[in-house]
């Protein structure tokens, strides 16, 4: 089995991985956009051009779509997904406020991502993998990275909502949210 790998160069995006079955890729953010290389750095590909702000490459579980934020700047970002080759660019959310932070169901049916929508801070939404039916999970804002359990159950993300950014997981329906961490360090 191989492993698939989303980097970030020179920006502060998050890595996201994923394994699948026809090899291993990396893809990795250069200049604001998508590349794809094996893993020893060969055989580099430019996926996306003339998008701005691209940022949160993550992989679908199968490794045939990846999916990202894009933007004309931060305030304006999108949710995309793209096939892995970089063919079928699709953007699938559209709101004025950013969506970003995108991140595959284990079953690659839905897509966990942060979003600015109707409240100010970052609020955890889930929604089908072509975007439609988008779902606020979240009831606090602050929050960040949020990640699916490898059976699809949980979500896990961090927090700011008890005055410290800590660990949390919550059920994939947003509710029973039980915090993890109790440091006086901020926890990511």
């Amino acid at each position: 089995m191989g492993c698939v790998l989303a980097l970030s160069v020179l920006t502060p995006c998050i890595a996201r991985s994923a394994s699948f079955e026809e090899g291993s890729k990396i893809a990795i953010i250069l200049n604001s956009d998508i590349y794809v290389m094996d893993p020893d750095g060969g055989n580099m590909r430019q996926l996306t051009h003339d998008l701005e702000f691209v940022r949160f490459p993550a992989w679908s579980p199968d490794g045939k779509k990846i999916a990202f934020a894009s933007g004309r700047r931060w305030n304006y970002t999108e949710i995309y997904v793209m096939n892995a080759d970089g063919t079928n660019l699709k953007k699938i959310t559209n709101y004025p406020n950013p969506d970003f932070s995108p991140h595959w169901s284990p079953d690659g049916k839905r897509i966990v991502f942060l979003s600015h929508r109707f409240h100010y801070g970052e609020h955890i939404y889930v929604m089908n993998a072509d975007g439609t039916l988008p779902t606020k999970l979240s009831d606090r804002h602050s929050n960040g990275s949020p990640t699916w359990s490898p059976d699809g159950k949980k979500i896990l993300f961090s927090s700011f909502r008890d005055w410290n950014r800590e660990i949390y997981v919550m059920n994939a329906d947003g509710t029973g949210v039980v915090r993890l961490t109790y440091r006086p360090e901020a926890d990511t």
